[in-house]
C-alpha cells in the first residue's frame, strides 16, 4: 500500500481512539448542562451529519484523501467551503 494511505489510516485510528476516550473520560455532563457548550456541540454534530449526507455514499470517505471514483461535490456546504475530503 502507499505510504500516504497508511499514514491516513493511522491518523484516522488515532482520531477515533481520541474521540472514544474523550467521550468516556471527558465531562459530557458539563457540556449538556452548559448552554454555551451545548449549542456549539449540537451545531457541530448537525454540520457533520449534513456534510456526510451531502457527500453521499460515492464521495464520502473517512480517510484524509478522496475515495476512488469520487466526484467533486459543489452543493450544500461544499458550495462555500472547499475541503480536501
Amino acid at each position: 500500500m502507499e505510504q500516504g494511505f497508511m499514514k491516513g489510516r493511522e491518523l484516522l485510528y488515532i482520531q477515533i481512539v481520541s474521540f472514544v476516550l474523550l467521550f468516556f473520560l471527558g465531562n459530557l455532563e458539563a457540556v449538556v448542562k452548559n448552554i454555551f457548550l451545548l449549542i456549539p456541540f449540537l451545531a457541530g454534530g448537525a454540520i457533520i451529519l449534513y456534510s456526510i449526507y451531502t457527500l453521499g455514499p460515492k464521495s464520502f470517505s473517512p480517510f484524509p484523501f478522496p475515495a476512488e471514483n469520487s466526484e467533486l461535490v459543489k452543493k450544500g456546504l461544499y458550495k462555500y467551503v472547499r475541503h480536501p475530503m
